[in-house]
């Protein structure tokens, strides 16, 4: 599995637990459009163009996704809570510059990604 698969899947991972929980009826049992994961990976591959490699060294790829969804979307965790100091502080400014996102269940019934992205 590549880098960038594994980003992925942690940020799909997010979605899942922020906006499909037991308090999302409507997003819980929605199926996932193939516009969500296509979305979602282009978000992933903009944030890595964005990003400086370095930062991001030491930091388990799944986990990146799980922050970059989390501190792009003002969660409450992210990567200015890791400890990381100014490379968390610059983290979070990569991901609030991406824009706000979010998920919902589009007319056809399948869950979408939409918001303020750049990406």
């Amino acid at each position: 599995m590549t880098y960038s698969q594994q980003i992925l899947n942690g940020y799909l991972e997010s979605i899942q637990f922020t906006d499909c929980g037991p308090d999302d009826e409507d997003r819980q049992v929605a199926p996932w459009s193939d516009d969500l994961t296509d979305v979602a990976r282009s978000q992933v591959v903009e944030f890595v163009m964005r990003t400086p490699s370095q930062m991001l060294h030491g930091i388990e790829p799944e986990q990146i996704g799980h922050d970059l969804w989390l501190t792009r979307n003002g969660h409450g965790a992210g990567f200015w809570d890791r400890g990381l100091g100014d490379r968390g502080d610059s983290l979070t400014a990569i991901c609030e510059a991406l824009g706000e996102v979010w998920a919902y269940v589009g007319e056809d019934g399948y869950l979408y990604i939409t918001g303020e992205a750049v990406a």
